[in-house]
């Protein structure tokens, strides 16, 4: 026990870097780890400090859904709107926190697109309404039956709006069926559906006309002074004893 302590007395005393050295390396060696351990947390903080983009962030995951193909792929969006689309996403990269936020500046765009086209269409719609309301207003409203002569009736055919149906009752007094004809038209004329149709009659035998009995009664539809369809016998308008609701029918198949 003595012999082993007094030798290792004389090793420490005359071989100084045996034991030195040992201790020398262990702290050179907990030295580094020690610079290690502060890089570590050094390139820590930088890395935190770079980070911009929160993949955890509600926002964030919104932004990243929008995708250039879904984007691209949407018929309704204008062709204009998806090439600025295309551009922004090459320009700002296709990945990371840059393409994110090109996909939101996208997305932005995309619903202002959609939005002044529907703001298009709707004002499209009220202007054809309004335009239809005028047109229909602008025809002229009649409301009644005149009675003209044979010669008056080419200037009336040709003074009209030529929008607007002329429907000419070719009648002969005393015929049951021309005066059924007469009261039924006198109804029809006030009618909203009719208010827009001129109705004039002809009294044959007083203007020089001859026409067969059974040809009666007799409408003629004329059209920007124009013959379009004529009408005659009782058998056209549903029988000897055709009402009202016939004769509108046939008239208004007529003008569809």
């Amino acid at each position: 026990m003595f012999d082993d302590d007094l030798e290792e007395m004389i090793l420490k005393r005359n071989i100084p870097g045996k034991y030195h050295r040992w201790d020398k390396d262990g702290d050179e060696q907990g030295h580094r780890e020690d610079l290690l351990n502060d890089d570590d947390h050094s390139d820590g903080e930088d890395h935190d400090h770079e980070t911009e983009f929160n993949i955890d962030d509600p926002l964030d995951r919104q932004m990243n859904s929008v995708t250039t193909e879904k984007l691209l792929t949407d018929e309704s969006i204008p062709d204009e709107i998806k090439f600025s689309i295309l551009d922004e996403r090459n320009r700002k990269h296709n990945t990371g926190v840059k393409g994110v936020l090109a996909d939101r500046k996208a997305h932005k765009a995309l619903e202002k697109a959609l939005y002044e086209a529907k703001q298009k269409e709707r004002n499209d719609i009220l202007l054809r309404i309004a335009q239809e309301m005028k047109a229909v207003t602008a025809i002229p409203s009649f409301g009644t039956m005149r009675e003209v002569s044979n010669e008056d009736l080419v200037e009336e055919l040709e003074t009209v709006d030529k929008r607007v149906f002329v429907v000419v009752h070719l009648y002969e007094p005393g015929i049951t069926s021309c005066v059924r004809m007469n009261r039924i038209i006198d109804e029809l004329c006030r009618a909203s559906s009719m208010i827009h149709t001129k109705f004039l009659r002809i009294a044959c035998s007083r203007n020089g006309l001859e026409i067969d009995r059974v040809a009666f009664p007799m409408l003629s539809v004329y059209r920007a002074g124009t013959l379009e369809q004529t009408f005659a016998g009782d058998a056209d308008f549903g029988g000897e004893f055709f009402k009202k609701e016939d004769v509108e029918w046939l008239l208004e198949s007529h003008f569809r």
